[in-house]
């Protein structure tokens, strides 16, 4: 299993191609994602490009463009919601001033 895994990421990392190369662009800290956003552009079409720290531009991966595509364009997934909700659902409630009569 582990092996596959290296085979993937090393079949990621070829299909990455570079778009553009600027040595000015370079900075050894930092890697930027670039995303368009805009009411014309829905999730299957959006650009979502990578700026490494070594200056190179390539298309973001299949993962990254997820992770972006949700910040631009939040969706509700019942399961992620009751997975954070976990223990929480059936919270005792009191009742007891409901029941006092007045």
């Amino acid at each position: 299993a582990e092996y596959m895994g290296r085979e993937r990421e090393a079949e990621g990392a070829a299909a990455a191609q570079v778009l553009q190369r600027d040595p000015e662009a370079a900075n050894s800290r930092v890697t930027l994602e670039i995303v368009e956003v805009g009411p014309h552009v829905d999730d299957s079409s959006r650009s979502v490009l990578v700026r490494k720290p070594d200056g190179s531009l390539v298309k973001a991966d299949a993962k990254t463009r997820q992770r972006l595509s949700q910040l631009v364009n939040p969706r509700f997934v019942p399961a992620d919601y009751a997975r954070k909700r976990r223990g929480e659902r059936f919270k005792p409630i009191d009742l007891s001033a409901a029941s006092v009569k007045k």
